[in-house]
C-alpha cells in the first residue's frame, strides 16, 4: 500500500511556534511603558542659499529636550503591529492582508488614531509653526502676496490649524505625499482651518516644482520614513528660494538611553513593515547635518 501523504512536522509547529512568539512580544509590549516612540522631537530654522558651505552649523550648545511620549496611541500602536504580525503567521488570507497593511488602511490610521499624540504636543508645534513663520516672513520681500508653503509627507494634514493660526491666514499652503489616500483627510482638515490648500501626489525624493518654487518647506515625522533622507533633504533644498526656511520636526533614536536604544533597534523592523518604512531609530538630525542645500541654522530645538 502507498502510504498516504503527511505534512511535514514541523511546518505545523514552525508556524505554531512563530505565532506564540509573536504573541508574547505582543504582551511584552503593552504591559512595557510606551516609550518606543520617543517625544525627542528636533526643529532647525534652516535657510538654502547660494552659498551653502555643504554642511549646516550649529549654535554652540545646541538644546537636546527629550520627553518618553506617554501617550497611548504609542502603546496601541505597537499592541496593532504586534497582533497583525501574529495573525499573518496564523495564515491570514491575502485579501485580509491587504485590507490590514494597504495605503489606505494606514491612510485611515494615521487620521484617526494619532489624536492624543497631537493633543500632547499641541504646544511645542504651536510654538515652532510660529517660529518657522516669522523666519519665512522675515525673508520674503513681497509682502503683499501670501506665503508660498510645501508641506512634504502631508499625511492627513495634523498641521493644518498651526499653519492657519502662525501665517495669521497669509498662506498658500501645497501638501505632497506619497500615499494618495491621504487626500481626502488633508483637503477635509485645511477646509476645516480655512487653509487654501491643494494636495500633489509624489515623492519626496522627487519633488515636482520648479527650483526655488517655495518660500518655506515644513516636515513633520517623514524623515524617519523615506528611503533616503540624503536625496529628500537636497529636493527640498532645491525648492525652496534663497533666503527661505525648512522646518523638521521629527521622532528620533534615543541617544542618552542605552536601553531605550536597544528596543528601538530590536522593534524597529516591524515598525518599518507596518508604518510606510517609519524607523525608531533614525538620526534624522545628523542627515539634516550632512545635507550640502542649507547655509546655516537660525533656530534651534
Amino acid at each position: 500500500r502507498v502510504p498516504k501523504a503527511q505534512n511535514p512536522p514541523l511546518a505545523g509547529s514552525s508556524k505554531m511556534a512563530t505565532t506564540l512568539l509573536l504573541l508574547v512580544q505582543t504582551a511584552l509590549v503593552f504591559s512595557a511603558r510606551p516609550r518606543l516612540i520617543r517625544r525627542a522631537h528636533t526643529l532647525r530654522i534652516l535657510r538654502p542659499g547660494p552659498n551653502a558651505k555643504g554642511r549646516a552649523s550649529q549654535p554652540d550648545q545646541p538644546e537636546h529636550l527629550a520627553s518618553e511620549c506617554t501617550c497611548c496611541d504609542a502603546r496601541r500602536r505597537m499592541v496593532m503591529q504586534g497582533l497583525v504580525q501574529a495573525s499573518l503567521a496564523a495564515g491570514l488570507s491575502p485579501k485580509a492582508h491587504a485590507e490590514l497593511l494597504g495605503p489606505k488602511a494606514f491612510a485611515s490610521c494615521m487620521a484617526t488614531r494619532m489624536g492624543s499624540y497631537e493633543n500632547s504636543v499641541h504646544k511645542e508645534k504651536e510654538r515652532h509653526f510660529e517660529n518657522f513663520y516669522r523666519a519665512v516672513g522675515r525673508g520674503t520681500v513681497e509682502t503683499s502676496r501670501p506665503l508660498r508653503i510645501l508641506e512634504v509627507g502631508i499625511g492627513p494634514g495634523p498641521n493644518m490649524p498651526f499653519h492657519a493660526k502662525a501665517s495669521e491666514g497669509r498662506v498658500e499652503l501645497t501638501g505632497v505625499d506619497v500615499n494618495e489616500n491621504m487626500q481626502p483627510f488633508a483637503t477635509a482638515n485645511a477646509e476645516a482651518s480655512d487653509v487654501p490648500f491643494r494636495f500633489v501626489a509624489g515623492s519626496a525624493q522627487s519633488l515636482p516644482f520648479d527650483d526655488g518654487a517655495f518660500d518655506g518647506v515644513v516636515v513633520t515625522h517623514v524623515l524617519c520614513s523615506v528611503p533616503n533622507p540624503q536625496e529628500a533633504l537636497q529636493e527640498i533644498s532645491r525648492v525652496i528660494r534663497p533666503g527661505g526656511a525648512f522646518m523638521f520636526w521629527e521622532h528620533v533614536g534615543a541617544w542618552d538611553q542605552p536601553m531605550l536604544r536597544v528596543q528601538q533597534d530590536f522593534f524597529n523592523p516591524m515598525q518599518q513593515f507596518f508604518f510606510e518604512g517609519c524607523n525608531l531609530n533614525r538620526d534624522s538630525m545628523q542627515q539634516v547635518q550632512k545635507c550640502q542645500g542649507f547655509d546655516r541654522v537660525e533656530g534651534r530645538r
